[in-house]
């Protein structure tokens, strides 16, 4: 199999992964868009890999709406935006980045099992390991929770990186992946660029 095709299959995997944590964790008023531009070395994936994306999470990941993919020069760096709007059970709003940073690490294992649980149920060879589990401020003020994790399947090597954020009665996870997706730079795009309205 192609590093391509192993890239494609890993990432509609990590994609549904990702929408299934978020539809987990996020069971208030206003609900909010983001809007995020492509980082440095990423463009727009094309359509069909987009509705590929799209019909992997309709059957998985109900209410979970896939806003953006973009795609490196190599094909094998991916980065996914996904939101979705409902009440929330007991995440705090998000107005108060103070408190959503201590929800994220009273909840560290609680999110950290379920993602791995997610990544060996979709592949138990993928072998998820966390490198990172740190909450950090967007230039919006908001508190996102961002996680690396590694994963082998076959002589390959993946790393994902993940944002999470959480305002008021939306929820958004950026799941940036692949074989060298430059996580820590596009996740420092991401915190400076992303906004919310």
């Amino acid at each position: 199999m192609s590093s391509n095709k192993i890239a494609l299959v890993l990432v509609i995997a990590l994609t549904v992964i990702a929408a299934g944590l978020l539809a987990f964790f996020i069971m208030r008023g206003k609900t909010y868009t983001i809007t995020v531009p492509p980082p440095p070395g990423y463009s727009e994936a094309p359509s069909d890999m987009i509705e590929e994306a799209r019909k992997s999470l309709e059957g998985e990941a109900k209410g979970i709406s896939l806003d953006k993919v973009f795609i490196d020069a190599s094909e094998t760096n991916f980065v996914f935006v996904m939101h979705q709007n409902v009440p929330f059970t007991d995440a705090p709003s998000g107005e108060d980045p103070d408190e959503m940073e201590r929800y994220f690490y009273d909840n560290k294992d609680e999110w950290t099992e379920a993602f791995a649980s997610g990544i060996l149920e979709a592949g138990p060879d993928f072998a998820p390991e966390l490198e990172k589990y740190e909450v950090i401020r967007m230039a919006s003020g908001d508190a996102a929770l961002h996680m690396t994790t590694s994963l082998g399947i076959q002589q390959y090597s993946f790393t994902v990186d993940t944002l999470w954020i959480i305002k008021e009665n939306s929820a958004f996870a950026i799941v940036v992946e692949g074989l060298d997706p430059k996580g820590d730079e596009v996740v420092e795009f991401m915190r400076e660029n992303v906004t919310f309205k």
